[in-house]
């Protein structure tokens, strides 16, 4: 996504100009518990972005996720995933699945988030920035709690110098792990 493509300049006072970009459209791919638990709910509070489909070979649970977050496309399959649609997929599959699907998906010229892991092995993360790198779209990994409106809250805090120069930041997070899984045959 570009600057050209994507933004437009609006007069913002006397010589001075602003720069007004849309929101960048995505689609996820997977409606599993990491979907729903995690990236649901901060992508729906981030105003630059614009969900606008959930992927998921299990229609009824795509549907019911659409559903509670307004999100107004769902599909069964990649096949509909095209610049026309959207501007950036996240993949939120089962890790098996993140090599070949991130791969067609760069090849449409999409750009990506996988979730982590990112790949089983080194060969597919090679496949994967390569492919990435032919199609000049970005791949990112995994990084979504720095979306997080406590995050967001706490970068702007340190930025804007309101708690002063941070000497050291000690971060510990975690708990039980307590989501249900489909099946133990999708953690490969």
């Amino acid at each position: 996504m570009s600057v050209d493509s994507m933004d437009a300049v609006v007069p913002a006072g006397p010589g001075v100009r602003s720069v007004v970009s849309p929101p960048v459209r995505v689609a996820v791919v997977g409606c599993g518990a990491m979907t729903r638990e995690n990236l649901m709910p901060v992508l729906c509070g981030y105003e630059r972005i614009r969900l606008v489909a959930l992927v998921d070979v299990n229609e009824a649970n795509a549907r019911a996720l659409a559903d509670s977050y307004g999100v107004p496309a769902v599909l069964t399959s990649l096949d509909a995933l095209t610049k026309d649609l959207v501007d950036a997929v996240m993949i939120a599959t089962p890790p098996a699945f993140h090599a070949p699907q991130a791969i067609e998906l760069a090849r449409r010229g999409l750009h990506l988030f996988v979730e982590k892991p990112m790949v089983l092995d080194a060969a597919e993360g090679e496949r994967m920035l390569a492919a990435a790198a032919a199609a000049g779209v970005t791949l990112s990994v995994g990084l979504y709690r720095r979306l997080l409106p406590s995050t967001r809250l706490l970068r702007g805090l340190v930025e804007s110098g309101i708690v002063g120069r941070p000497l050291a930041v000690d971060i510990e997070e975690g708990g039980e792990y307590g989501w249900p899984l489909a099946s133990l045959g999708n953690l490969t």
